[in-house]
């Protein structure tokens, strides 16, 4: 199966319905977030791979948002995320994320209320414990934030077609791509 796929669910109901709806005691992680405000800044969004969890947490105070490795419930690592800006708001609250394949999606958004930037920025897990950024690939929003992002392709083969939905509050916007990770996505409705 290629990087950049994820196998089709035979039962969706049922995956839906093996979701966890509550952390459990053996979900705990030691240690804390290197951030630099604590109350107000949060855990947002998980993935997974293998035995590794990538986690992205906001920080209220600082300039970017941070994507925090964990496996076995021990932190392996934490990234700052590059800073960043769109229309001079500070872009420090990373997302609900998705994987696909060897691929992460992580959107950021400032955590100031009124600011409706955001940019959804992918990351290459070709070597799982040091996620890269794949800049080429970042969308920029000048009008709407994106407090998560989601990933899937349809079809297969020469067929096959990505797509990416943000949503933030309700507001839902849909990209698409052929050639994902070798096109960039555009914006579709």
């Amino acid at each position: 199966m290629p990087d950049d796929t994820h196998p089709s669910v035979k039962d969706a109901r049922q995956a839906i319905a093996d979701i966890v709806p509550r952390f459990t005691s053996d979900e705990e992680v030691p240690g804390k977030a290197d951030v630099e405000e604590i109350r107000d800044s949060h855990a947002q969004g998980i993935a997974t791979l293998g035995r590794l969890r990538y986690v992205t947490h906001s920080d209220k105070k600082g300039d970017t948002g941070l994507l925090i490795l964990v496996r076995d419930n021990q932190i392996v690592t934490q990234i700052h995320l590059r800073p960043r800006t769109i229309d001079g708001h500070t872009l420090n609250h990373a997302g609900g994320i998705q994987r696909i394949g060897r691929f992460l999606v992580i959107p950021l958004e400032p955590m100031t209320d009124g600011a409706n930037v955001s940019q959804v920025t992918f990351w290459s897990l070709a070597d799982p414990e040091h996620p890269e950024e794949i800049e080429g690939l970042a969308i920029p929003c000048h009008k709407h934030k994106a407090g998560s992002a989601g990933i899937a392709n349809l079809g297969a083969d020469s067929d096959q077609q990505w797509y990416l939905a943000t949503c933030d509050n309700g507001l839902v916007k849909v990209y698409a791509s052929s050639n994902f990770p070798n096109r960039p996505f555009t914006y579709q409705f």
